[in-house]
C-alpha cells in the first residue's frame, strides 16, 4: 500500500493524493494493487507533490503525475520523483 503523507495529517491534502494516484493509474493503464508494488509513497507538501518509487520511474510515469496534480489544481512543474525502499513504509 502506498504511503500518504502531509503535513499535520490535513484530510483534504489526503484526498487530494488518492486522487492524484487514481488519476495517474489511469493514465498509465494500470490498477491500485499494481501501484502498490511501484510507488513506495505520495507526499503532498503545500501544494508540492513528492513520489517515491521502488525502482527509477520511466518518463511516461513521470508525465503521469505530473498531469494529474494538474488535474487536481496544482502545478506540474512542483511535482519530484525519488527512489526508495518498500521498507520505508513501515517508518
Amino acid at each position: 500500500m502506498i504511503k500518504l503523507i502531509t503535513n499535520n495529517g490535513e484530510q483534504h491534502r489526503i484526498d487530494r493524493l488518492a486522487k492524484t494516484i487514481k488519476l495517474a493509474c489511469f493514465s498509465l493503464g494500470i490498477t491500485k494493487p499494481q501501484a502498490d508494488l511501484l510507488i513506495v509513497s505520495c507526499a503532498d507538501d503545500r501544494g508540492s507533490l513528492s513520489v517515491r518509487w521502488v525502482t527509477e520511474p520511466s518518463s511516461r510515469q513521470r508525465e503521469s503525475f505530473a498531469d494529474a496534480w494538474e488535474l487536481v489544481g496544482e502545478s506540474p512543474a512542483r511535482v519530484s520523483h525519488s527512489v526508495g525502499s518498500v521498507m520505508e513504509r513501515d517508518e
